[in-house]
């Protein structure tokens, strides 16, 4: 099994530093949590289907 590469701690602690700096509600400094945040509103069986194929490239 595959996973998702992972960001690198520079790039995700930059992002979180602009994320405070900006005031957001919610910081997601990689793809994968963007993703994943993406289908939390979408039908559960296109999530698993999606995650699935997402981790088996």
């Amino acid at each position: 099994m595959t996973y998702p590469p992972v960001s690198g701690a520079v790039a995700i602690v930059a992002a979180a530093l602009d994320g405070i700096e900006a005031h957001r509600p919610e910081v997601l400094a990689d793809d994968w949590s963007r993703q994943v945040k993406a289908w939390l509103s979408e039908d559960p069986s296109l999530i698993y289907k999606e995650a699935a194929a997402a981790l088996t490239d």
